[in-house]
């Protein structure tokens, strides 16, 4: 997973657009992570284990 800080993440947003399609992008503040970056794709393939998890 690619690791960015928040600046660099808002300062080149379009850059990670394009980057996000192969790999989750973590963005952090300082050294502590506050957020992962994921495609739709991603995100709707966790969405879909996240109901068959809760359907068990």
């Amino acid at each position: 997973m690619r690791k960015v800080n928040s600046t660099d993440f808002k300062t080149h947003f379009g850059e990670f657009l394009n980057l996000v399609r192969d790999e989750p992008i973590e963005i952090l503040r300082g050294s502590k992570s506050v957020g992962v970056f994921v495609s739709n794709e991603e995100y709707e393939h966790l969405q879909r284990l996240s109901v068959e998890m809760t359907a068990v």
